[in-house]
């Protein structure tokens, strides 16, 4: 996990310098998720059970998969930070594709603790731009955010709760998915 996590790190100090050419395309088509992974098939998102879900697709930059993860801001919209080029936001969830193997799971809280989430990220951790600090994205402001950064802050900022699986300075999408915290209820495939 750790070689992942450093793997991940390289890829998102390329993808953040300048001059760098993106094997992925410069912006995603609106409602999908950013993969360069050639065998990646795109399903769709659907909805969450509850307000304050999260959901992990599988996803890679040149070659290093990494995964993407968003919070589900209401039963019909989710909040994420989409990648390069593109600032943070709040989509409606139709129509909304990823690579397949969609894991949608709950937080271990109670519904008003996700609810808090939810409105927290679509309220303060939109049009942010995206940032490729993957590594040290724990700590620090909200200035520009990552996808696993504005789901971890969401939760972390709002009502107290780590949803970082290992521990270490920066926290990715599988940590988020891995997290003791969080609990896969659904797979779509």
């Amino acid at each position: 996990m750790r070689l992942v996590g450093l793997l991940s790190a390289a890829v998102a100090f390329l993808l953040a310098s300048p001059g760098v050419a993106s094997a992925a395309p410069s912006a995603p088509t609106p409602g999908s998720g950013r993969s360069d992974n050639p065998n990646c098939r795109k399903v769709l998102l659907g909805q969450p059970r509850h307000k304050g879900d999260i959901f992990y697709s599988a996803s890679s930059t040149y070659g290093v998969s990494h995964g993407h993860i968003g919070l589900f801001s209401s039963k019909t919209r989710v909040t994420e930070a989409r990648g390069k080029g593109n600032a943070s936001d709040n989509f409606l969830i139709s129509g909304r594709r990823y690579c397949s193997k969609i894991d949608k799971m709950q937080v271990s809280t109670t519904q008003a603790k996700r609810d808090k989430a939810a409105d927290y990220a679509a309220k303060y951790l939109i049009k942010k731009p995206y940032s490729g600090n993957f590594s040290w994205n724990k700590g620090g402001g909200i200035s520009s955010l990552n996808c696993s950064e504005l789901v971890y802050k969401a939760y972390k900022r709002s009502v107290k709760i780590d949803l970082d699986g290992d521990g270490g300075l920066g926290v990715y999408p599988k940590d988020i998915r891995n997290s003791p915290r969080t609990k896969i209820y659904q797979t779509v495939v």
